[in-house]
């Protein structure tokens, strides 16, 4: 839903919402869902909420909002915090309750990977419905029993079907670079894939992360291949540990890491499109002491670290 029209109608959300995932938008709100407009979520600073899923709709809002955050970056799939089989029901009711504390849901992270899945388009069209402009693909992982190309080929087919999926409902699904051997980890076999496709509606969700654990010395030329498909961007530092013989990534707090946030931002400020920025907190946000407190205690700790890379990522990108 355009989130100029949700806000108008944010008092009748839970009678609208209903007609809305029934598809009687245009006798609701008077207008054809192909009009919609989305706002463009310019930079709009959210949490990747997977640390956050044990706590209530209402304290995760709290939580986001006392720690100067604009949204969030929510897990829509499989043990995430909206269920796809509940989303009719419970992505209502997050939008409901964050909107009472102003905070958008401009984007989600869906296990989403194949159009023909039964379910798939439900879930597209509930996203765009709810205002959500922005959603992660699930992974692609190469088949070991048939060669690279012809396993391009497969991911374009996939990837084409859910381009026309998004292009109906006027949502931009991205490939997200992850560490390893699946699809995006290098850049450029994802580069390869949607080049030809329509950015706004196939795209890449860039991770900095991940892609200087893959690349330390490269990686920077991936970002500048991949720039014009970037809407939306994931903020997370680490450094490397000796396990054995080996050196794995570890997460930690921003500005704790190695990862090189100044030439990021020089190479990122050049993109054509701004979307919403996901910061992930994927080390220990309680310790296990803090973890036995009460949850107004909890919350109060939780606030105090979402803060500190809020305050950090702002920091390295005014020094850019």
């Amino acid at each position: 839903m355009d989130r100029r029209l949700f806000l108008k109608y944010g008092s009748l959300s839970s009678v609208a919402l209903p007609f809305i995932l029934r598809g009687e938008v245009q006798d609701y709100f008077g207008m054809e869902p192909s009009s919609y407009t989305y706002s463009s979520d310019t930079n709009t600073l959210c949490v990747f909420i997977k640390p956050l899923e044990k706590y209530s709709y209402e304290d995760i809002a709290v939580i986001l909002s006392d720690s100067g955050f604009e949204g969030a970056d929510i897990t829509f799939r499989k043990n995430g915090l909206i269920l796809p089989e509940k989303a009719s029901i419970e992505l209502p009711k997050l939008v409901n309750v964050f909107q009472k504390k102003g905070l958008s849901i401009p984007m989600a992270v869906t296990g989403i990977d194949d159009a023909d899945t039964p379910g798939t388009e439900d879930q597209i069209h509930l996203m765009a419905d709810s205002g959500i402009r922005y959603y992660r693909l699930g992974y692609f992982e190469y088949d070991k029993n048939i060669s690279i190309q012809k396993n391009l080929d497969q991911f374009k087919k996939k990837l084409s079907r859910l381009e026309a999926l998004n292009t109906r409902h006027k949502i931009h699904g991205a490939i997200q670079n992850h560490v390893g051997t699946g699809l995006g980890a290098s850049i450029w076999d994802a580069w390869y894939i949607i080049k030809d496709f329509d950015p706004n509606y196939i795209g890449f969700q860039y991770d900095i992360r991940h892609a200087m654990a893959e690349g330390m010395s490269s990686w920077s030329l991936g970002l500048k291949l991949i720039l014009e498909y970037v809407f939306t961007t994931c903020i997370k530092d680490f450094t490397w540990k000796q396990d054995g013989k080996q050196f794995k990534p570890v997460s930690v707090p921003l500005g704790d890491g190695i990862v090189d946030f100044g030439k990021y931002f020089e190479i990122i400020s050049e993109a054509p499109h701004k979307g919403p920025v996901s910061i992930h907190y994927e080390y220990p946000i309680l310790t296990k002491e803090q973890q036995e407190k009460d949850m107004k205690e909890q919350v109060k700790n939780v606030i105090s670290i979402l803060k500190h890379d809020l305050e950090a990522y702002k920091s390295f990108k005014s020094n850019k």
